[in-house]
């Protein structure tokens, strides 16, 4: 196995052309083939923030900058009436993206069931349902349940 590890570290040595072919430039490569003769460092810095997908698969929606303070504000509105939520309040107002907010409705959800009820609860998180439509059909199926 750890020769498996080391052998990823060596680059594998370009292609050379021939004298008979063409020195004019070819199609991009794929990101997928780019990707496969990566060295173990730059496939670990791929998870460095800034590396939208590691894999290389589909990128997840962005959301336009114009849905960060609406979405902030429903996310506020959810909380409207409980008491000792300032912790939670100021991570609603650090979120930055769309994950993030993914991130925070657990703790919103338990904070209005524990306060008021599990129907108040349901009843406010499906005001912020809409935010995630597009963001729930990209997760894997063990994360859609909520």
């Amino acid at each position: 196995m750890l020769n498996a590890l080391l052998t990823r570290w060596r680059r594998p040595a370009p292609a050379r052309q021939d004298l008979g072919e063409s020195t004019l430039p070819s199609a991009p490569m794929p990101l997928a083939q780019q990707r496969s003769g990566d060295s173990l460092l730059q496939s670990l810095l791929r998870w460095l923030p800034g590396e939208p997908d590691p894999w290389g698969g589909l990128s997840k929606p962005a959301l336009k900058a114009t849905l960060l303070p609406q979405l902030r504000s429903e996310f506020m509105a959810c909380l409207r009436g409980l008491h000792n939520t300032d912790e939670l309040e100021r991570s609603i107002g650090r979120a930055r993206c769309l994950r993030d907010f993914w991130h925070l409705r657990g703790s919103v959800y338990t904070e209005v069931a524990r306060h008021y009820s599990q129907a108040e609860a349901e009843s406010r998180m499906a005001a912020l349902a809409p935010f995630f439509a597009d963001y729930q059909a990209t997760l894997p199926p063990s994360t859609k349940r909520h």
